[in-house]
């Protein structure tokens, strides 16, 4: 069951950097409990949005932006509006209508980003699209069947990477290179992106939360054109068995059930001008459509584990 029942909970208008500040227990405890918040009427310029997420990261152990191997700070935004989709999205003919699928962020990465700032400077559609759906992740360890809790504790998984530059022309050859290293157990499998190359690292399928310790599940449901994203890498240490794949498979179905069933789904409904921090290590999160091209638009700041270099063997240029 998740924990949102109500806007209330964690929608607060916004008063100003130094409210963040001066009351930082309160929203700590929202983020702690909710492991969400949204300031309302915020209107943030990218100046003010860093500050913000200053402000929201003293209690945890993420921070907006990375540090770079030089020490350089660097922040890390990127702007959404989904333009491309949006012209000629069916809203009624997609599952749950959604615009963007249900995923973890970043799974392939050795830093995974903890959390994000959505600046929604521009919402001109209705508040019943456009929602931003979560479950939370801490929520499906409590849920999970037991003896599909004790396969994964014992299991370790691998996430093929985003193509941030250019898709494969031949992804077949792609799949088959990936599981060579997934065979291989290599822990670290790199994967041509244009004149680069990207890494896909193994980790743990039920991991503790970085700031609060409790048990996370970090199985990313999402789909490419070949299939799932997230694969088995190895349980107890050793390659998967037939036995080992079948029960992952069911794992997928069960959380598939979850993301459909109402009473484990919370959407976020709009308004221009909402700041929202979720935290991204729990938060498997979607998009809904329903809005047309011009209409929706956010700025969004991701935030890395504090004293981390982001990009440490993340990307590598080919020779």
């Amino acid at each position: 069951m998740r924990k949102i029942n109500s806007k209330n909970q964690y929608v607060f208008d916004f008063n100003g950097v130094k409210d963040i500040r001066e009351n930082s227990e309160k929203y700590f405890e929202v983020m702690r409990d909710l492991g969400i918040i949204c300031f309302r009427g915020a209107f943030l310029d990218l100046e003010k949005s860093m500050d913000v997420l200053s402000e929201i990261s003293r209690g945890f152990n993420w921070t907006p932006g990375y540090v770079a191997q030089d020490g350089r700070k660097v922040d890390w935004r990127y702007t959404q509006n989904y333009d491309d989709r949006a012209s000629a999205f069916d809203v009624d003919n997609i599952e749950q209508g959604l615009i963007n699928p249900w995923h973890l962020e970043g799974m392939y990465k050795k830093h995974t980003m903890h959390a994000v700032g959505w600046n929604m400077r521009n919402f001109k559609c209705d508040s019943s699209v456009g929602q931003t759906g979560f479950v939370d992740a801490s929520v499906l360890v409590e849920a999970m069947p037991i003896e599909m809790y004790e396969f994964m504790k014992r299991s370790r998984l691998i996430h093929y990477p985003i193509f941030a530059k250019k898709f494969p022309d031949d992804y077949k050859a792609m799949l088959l290179n990936f599981s060579l290293g997934v065979g291989k157990m290599d822990e670290k499998i790199w994967t041509i992106d244009g004149d680069t190359e990207v890494s896909s690292n193994a980790h743990d399928a039920i991991q503790n939360h970085p700031t609060f310790g409790y048990e996370v599940l970090r199985l990313c449901p999402c789909c490419e054109r070949w299939g799932h994203q997230h694969l088995l890498f190895s349980v107890d240490g050793k390659k998967p068995t037939d036995e080992h794949n079948q029960m992952f498979e069911e794992v997928r179905g069960w959380l598939r059930s979850q993301l459909l069933d109402e009473s484990m789904v919370w959407y976020h409904e709009y308004e221009e001008g909402d700041f929202v921090v979720p935290d991204l290590f729990i938060m498997i999160h979607s998009a809904k459509g329903g809005f047309s091209p011009g209409e929706r638009e956010f700025d969004g700041f991701w935030c890395f584990q504090k004293n981390v270099d982001y990009r440490e063997n993340l990307v590598r240029e080919l020779i």
